[in-house]
């Protein structure tokens, strides 16, 4: 077996130029200040990435036009709250879990409201934003038990939130995207129709030994050093990444799982997992639309791209939770 880790040509200091010529100055820039400074998630900890987590509900704000309603849904460990935002007018609308981001470890708590607040007014559908158990202090599968609580509330009750049980869709971004893509699988093992997941940036295999994370290692936002620092403190015992609970790509089918929109960046450590992923679900029989965005990383750098890639990720999105007409 060949060692990744000894691909020089991907790391060189020619492949790098080379891939910022490409660029736009705005995303030279970013990726310039990323290697002279990059966050580095192992000195810096778990409170990065928790600036809401313990602020008051929607402090950080977002589109205006939804209300907000928190409840706490019953979990395996106690209460799990949540914010539910609904559209105006009669249902029943589509449904959007949306599970956020943060690495493994990071959390908003009902502060940071803001994503979800976006999902609810592109999709024109109702939100459930829930506030999961996090890594370090709750080992996986912690996260994946309350996430799954979750889901299966949300079909439960989907008419009491205004939803409609036939349009439910799944999605978050980085970790929030690796939990939805396991949820999609867990729903499609227990019969519940699950219409749509939405996986951005997203981690599915935890192992980490794919080009992409050695050729873009530094310098293009999340390094991976902070990727393995942050699945360090997930997981409980290293072999667990062999899991498919925690790396979804080893599920040993994905045959019959929900039609998946995925994107990802083509200078993220992520890229060449999410391609096999994409491949595996395609082989599978499922419908996907994977957009890899040019020079773009682990998350955007680009702001036309970013509103470009929104448009296409909400119209597919839309087709199966979006309004009725």
């Amino acid at each position: 077996m060949a060692d990744l880790s000894d691909f020089s040509i991907l790391t060189s200091a020619e492949r790098r130029e080379a891939n910022l010529a490409r660029c736009t100055p705005e995303g030279k820039k970013r990726y310039e200040d990323s290697l002279r400074n990059p966050r580095a998630l192992r000195q810096l900890g778990p409170q990065l990435l928790r600036p809401y987590a313990d602020a008051p509900v929607d402090s950080a704000g977002g589109p205006e036009n939804r209300s907000v309603e928190t409840i706490k849904i019953p979990g395996p460990s106690g209460p799990i709250p949540a914010a539910v935002i609904a559209p105006e007018g009669d249902g029943p609308f589509g449904i959007y879990i949306n599970l956020h981001a943060g690495g493994f470890i990071g959390r908003s708590g009902l502060g940071d409201l803001s994503e979800a607040r976006t999902r609810a007014s592109e999709l024109d559908c109702v939100v459930v934003h829930p506030d999961f158990r996090v890594a370090p202090e709750h080992k996986y599968p912690a996260t994946i038990d309350d996430c799954w609580a979750v889901t299966q509330w949300v079909f439960e009750n989907a008419d009491a939130i205004g939803g409609d049980a036939n349009r439910i869709g799944i999605g978050g971004g980085c970790t929030g995207g690796n939990f939805s893509a396991v949820m999609a699988i867990m729903c499609r093992d227990a019969g519940l129709p699950l219409a749509v997941q939405f996986l951005y940036f997203t981690i599915v295999d935890l192992r980490c030994d794919y080009a992409s994370h050695f050729e873009f290692q530094n310098g293009y936002l999340l390094t991976r050093d902070s990727n393995l620092y942050v699945i360090g403190e997930y997981l409980e015992f290293a072999e667990q990444r062999f899991e498919w609970q925690a790396s979804p790509i080893l599920a040993p089918s994905l045959r019959g799982v929900a039609p998946a929109r995925i994107v990802n960046g083509e200078f993220e450590i992520l890229r060449d997992e999410m391609t096999a992923y994409t491949n595996r679900l395609r082989d599978a029989g499922v419908e996907v639309s994977q957009r890899i965005c040019e020079c773009q990383a682990h998350g955007f750098v680009d702001d036309d791209v970013e509103k470009e890639v929104n448009r296409e990720s909400n119209a597919f999105l839309r087709r199966y939770i979006g309004p009725l007409r």
